[in-house]
Parts: structure tokens; C-alpha cells; sequence
């Protein structure tokens, strides 16, 4: 967590204010399924619109399979460690 501070002073009444603006961070873990292609989009968008989310690490892991009519699909495993950044307005 970070924590910054700093002080003004009014010169008309002679006080001094002080404003502290203070920044959360916690760490999300995610999985998710689905084609290699959609697992890129993912973290794409999470990089490109998302400032406040910071991935942390990622394992992308694909697996090809039969399915019950003996169709081949590829699958796989996304899984995200995100740092998520956070303040009050």
C-alpha cells in the first residue's frame, strides 16, 4: 500500500491543510477457459484498457481433446495473477 501526504497553507487565515490521498493494492487471481485466441484478446484488454490492473504473472495452457462424436477441439486454461490498484474519490 502506498501513502503519500502533503500540506498547504492558506495564506488569508493562516492554517494549514492537510490532503492524503492513499492507494490500495490487492491481488486477484482469475482462471479461465476457452480458445488460445480468446485467452490473448483477454489479456490485451486487460493491458490496453485497464490501467489500474497490473498482471502480475499468467500461465496459458492448451489442450486438444475427442469429443463424445469424435470431433477434435482445442481448449485451454488461463490462469491470471493480477495487482489491482484502488483509491477513494
Amino acid at each position: 500500500m502506498n501513502n503519500s501526504s502533503s500540506s498547504t497553507e492558506d495564506s488569508t487565515k493562516g492554517t494549514s491543510a492537510v490532503t492524503q490521498s492513499v492507494v490500495y493494492s490487492y491481488t486477484v487471481s482469475v482462471t479461465a477457459q476457452g480458445s488460445k485466441s480468446n485467452m490473448k484478446k483477454l489479456i490485451s484488454e486487460i493491458y490496453s484498457n485497464y490501467p489500474a490492473i497490473q498482471i502480475t504473472s499468467y500461465n496459458m495452457n492448451t489442450q486438444t481433446a475427442l469429443t463424445t462424436t469424435n470431433q477434435v477441439t482445442s481448449s485451454g486454461d488461463l490462469a491470471l495473477t493480477m495487482a489491482v490498484y484502488m483509491c477513494k474519490k
